[in-house]
């Protein structure tokens, strides 16, 4: 039975932090698809790095 429980613990933690993962990257994508809506409507790159946390280089590079 132990070897059960430190199976269903080691597989439960694997895939909390592959959501937990999936979900930073998830929200990284969409504040760079803001961040490019927002250039291409003309908005300040340093308004759009303050407001959505990423860097100048990362939104001029986009």
């Amino acid at each position: 039975m132990k070897n059960y429980w430190d199976y269903y613990s080691t597989m439960k933690t694997a895939v909390d932090k592959a959501k937990t993962e999936g979900r930073a990257e998830g929200r990284l994508e969409e504040r760079i698809a803001n961040a490019r809506s927002l250039k291409e409507n003309g908005v300040p790159l340093d308004l759009i790095a303050r407001s959505l946390g990423l860097t100048a280089t990362e939104i001029a590079a986009l």
